[in-house]
C-alpha cells in the first residue's frame, strides 16, 4: 500500500487566498488525499515527491502558487510557482519539491496571489508519492 495519489480541479477557478480543492481523483492509493480539503495526509514518516501545475486565469495580475505543510508556506518565500502579470492566458507552469514529513502532516496548494483556472480537467493538477 505505497501511499501516492493524482487528483485534478475542474469545477472552479480558485481565486487569490483559497487552497485549492481538488476534486477529480484519478489515483489515491490508501485514500490520503482529501478532496473536501484539499490536503494529503502523510501516512507514515518519509521523504515524498510533489508536483502541482495550473495556468493562470487572469492575465492583468501575476499568479503565485505555494505549496503548504501544515498550513505554511515550506521553505519560506522561497520556491514558489509564479506566473508574471502581461502573459496571454493560457500560461501554464509546474513545481516539483521533495519533502520530508512525519506521520500526520499535511500539503496542500494555495493560491495566495492572482487566480488560477480549475474549471476543467486538463491543467490544474497536483500529485505525489512516497519516495522512502
Amino acid at each position: 500500500a505505497h501511499p501516492c495519489f493524482d487528483v485534478v480541479k475542474s469545477n472552479a477557478d480558485v481565486s487569490s487566498g483559497n487552497y485549492i480543492l481538488y476534486n477529480t481523483l484519478n489515483v489515491n492509493n490508501g485514500n490520503h488525499y482529501d478532496s473536501s480539503n484539499g490536503r494529503f495526509t502523510a501516512p507514515v514518516a518519509g521523504f515524498y515527491f510533489f508536483a502541482y501545475g495550473t495556468i493562470k486565469n487572469n492575465t492583468n495580475s501575476v499568479t503565485r502558487l505555494y505549496i503548504h505543510k501544515n498550513g505554511s508556506q515550506i521553505y519560506g518565500h522561497g520556491r514558489h510557482l509564479r506566473m508574471d502579470s502581461g502573459q496571454n492566458y493560457g500560461d501554464n507552469g509546474a513545481m516539483t519539491i521533495v519533502v520530508s514529513l512525519a506521520v500526520n502532516d499535511y500539503i496542500q496548494i494555495k493560491v495566495e496571489e492572482g487566480a488560477a483556472y480549475g474549471s476543467t480537467r486538463e491543467y490544474c493538477y497536483f500529485n505525489g508519492f512516497l519516495i522512502g
